[in-house]
């Protein structure tokens, strides 16, 4: 688009003359649009136009920082396109219309020419179930952008810009400083997401002081100079330093909301081999675990018994079948001392000498036998507590008490009775070729979760009876389980999530054991009910294969598939979701 046709269009309304309404305010709101949209033409023509053409450093450098400038300024714009969606309601709008809206918006040459309108609103509020949840769910579908980044700028539309709750109640921005520089493009606004984030996660403390309203500004005042002249890295530092340095000196017990913002089990970190898990919970939980890590630690209960620790370290496992124990002391242990009665001025020399020896270290002189030894309800000391030395059993406190934790895990079997605690028990299920479970060939195996077991450690877990191994062939195809009847019954389902992972629709990240098993061919209409016409949905999904929204087919390979609908998909193919089939695409070898 050259200057001439940019001119013609924002000047006119449309394409042509006669037609529209003059730029400003009082143009209408259609016709903005097109301007908007032969805006967005002209700037990307424009610009590719004076980078590759010029050979000014001045201009390059201004090109540079126009651009630069730009992509904030529409970053922030993007947060209030969000709160627009949120505000009209926009995931309810019928899948024909979302269509509609994409292929214009994807070729708008009609558009800008007059020759096509935007489709009308609806005349009547939507019935039924609407074909999107939530703002969330829409904007990841219709952007193709992920899911944590949308759900990013809807929570800014509350931090950084004025709003209305559920209730009709209007609030101002709670970073106006932050919202002011993003809107002016001197601070990228991904950037003032984070720091937003991040003061949003020190509210509650923050809550507790004399005056939260004034700290607040002046902690966003200085995290705002931060972001200016350090970056992003050093603003989010100095808000961990406040907020710890506030807990610290907090004057009262924490309250529901910081409790729920900070306790739980997080996934922080996955690389190969190894999964990071970051724990948070009150101290008066942590007594429970203390607890039973001391029993852990202690060499004289069965629990904390070295040989059989050291065993389930070494096979990664334990067999609830085989290992009769409860955790619990013998009658023969000797009893544990209490932690009011443990001096904690003890010298670390004058410990028994099985903590010594627990630990990997030389006993001290003087003391007699191992028959001194006596453990404690509060777990070990400080200082013992970081300890990385292996003790004769070869595992580390921290290995020690892991193991502990594993065991407890693979112990629980059962349901809950009337009343009871429910329990989550853990099954491990592994993923494999024919070839290697008949120690045939040297591929390794993954879990239904997707974690990589080298070829050693999946051939000692396939001899532990609380594995269940699932047998591919060279097409992904189940080899041996099937059966027919009206509802998919446990070995089918277990085939069924074994092949296909978690939810087929592609982006969704719902774990196996929150899936449905959908026919493809329904029961009504025929369909058996088999492996090969069986594939997993999670609960929402499961409702848009039966709504109509989307479809479940085979693929190419015969394989379940989604077909999604033309706004989202407009080559309409039928596709797998690589959340659950990457490691099967970069590990041919292994299906």
């Amino acid at each position: 688009m050259n200057t001439e046709q940019f001119t013609q269009i924002t000047s006119n309304g449309r394409g042509h003359p006669g037609h529209g309404s003059k730029p400003g305010p009082t143009m209408a709101r259609a016709d903005r649009l097109r301007s908007l949209l032969a805006a967005e033409e002209y700037f990307i023509v424009t610009a590719t136009e004076l980078a590759t053409g010029t050979a000014s450093p001045t201009e390059a450098a201004a090109l540079a920082l126009i651009v630069e400038r730009a992509h904030r300024r529409t970053a922030y714009i993007q947060i209030l396109a969000a709160q627009a969606a949120q505000r009209t309601l926009a995931h309810e709008l019928p899948v024909e219309t979302l269509e509609l809206i994409s292929s214009t918006v994807a070729d708008p040459a009609h558009l800008l020419a007059g020759d096509v309108e935007l489709p009308a609103d609806p005349a009547t509020p939507p019935t039924g179930r609407p074909p999107h949840k939530d703002t969330a769910d829409l904007l990841q579908h219709l952007l193709g952008t992920g899911y944590f980044e949308v759900r990013d700028r809807i929570n800014a539309t509350n931090a950084m810009l004025p709003h209305i709750d559920i209730n009709g109640i209007s609030h101002p921005a709670r970073y106006p400083q932050l919202s002011a520089d993003a809107q002016a493009g001197t601070i990228d606004p991904k950037h003032a997401i984070q720091a937003a984030k991040k003061l949003d996660k020190a509210s509650p403390v923050i809550k507790k002081q004399p005056e939260p309203a004034q700290l607040t500004s002046i902690m966003e005042a200085q995290v705002l100079e931060s972001l200016h002249t350090q970056g992003p890295q050093a603003a989010g530092k100095l808000i961990t330093a406040w907020q710890r340095s506030l807990e610290d000196s907090a004057p009262s017990e924490p309250g529901k909301e910081e409790i729920s913002a900070k306790t739980g089990i997080f996934l922080t970190r996955r690389t190969e081999h190894f999964s990071y898990f970051s724990l948070c919970m009150l101290n008066v939980e942590a007594e429970i675990f203390l607890s039973h890590f001391a029993n852990a630690d202690n060499p004289r209960t069965a629990a904390g018994n070295r040989d059989n620790l050291a065993g389930d370290a070494a096979t990664g496992s334990r067999n609830p079948q085989t290992d009769d124990d409860d955790g619990l002391p013998q009658p023969d242990d000797a009893p544990p001392i209490p932690a009011w009665a443990a001096d904690p001025g003890t010298p670390v020399e004058d410990l028994p000498r099985a903590t010594y020896t627990d630990l990997g270290q030389a006993p001290a002189q003087g003391h007699a036998s191992d028959s001194q030894t006596q453990g404690s309800p509060s777990g070990p000391p400080a200082s013992d507590w970081q300890s990385d030395l292996p003790g004769h059993d070869g595992l580390t406190p921290a290995r020690r008490r892991l193991q502990s934790i594993l065991n407890a895990l693979q112990s629980i079997g059962g349901n809950a009775g009337k009343g009871g605690k429910g329990l989550a028990r853990a099954t491990l299920v592994v993923h494999c070729q024919l070839e290697t479970l008949l120690g045939l060939a040297e591929q390794a195996g993954i879990t239904a979760h997707g974690l990589d077991i080298s070829p050693g450690e999946l051939r000692r877990l396939l001899c532990d009876a609380g594995v269940l191994p699932i047998v591919f062939n060279s097409k992904s195809q189940i080899l041996d389980l099937g059966r027919e009847q009206r509802f998919v019954p446990d070995e089918i389902r277990q085939a069924v999530l074994a092949r296909d992972g978690g939810c087929l629709v592609p982006g969704c990240t719902v774990p196996p054991e929150h899936c449905e098993i959908c026919h493809i061919d329904s029961w009504q209409d025929g369909g058996v009910t088999s492996a090969e016409n069986s594939g997993p949905g999670c609960s929402a999904h499961h409702h848009d294969f039966h709504s109509g929204k989307l479809m479940l087919v085979r693929d190419s390979n015969g394989l379940p598939a989604v077909l999604l609908p033309k706004y989202l998909d407009p080559e309409q193919i039928p596709r797998r979701n690589d959340h659950w089939q990457h490691r099967r695409q970069t590990n041919p070898k292994l299906f």
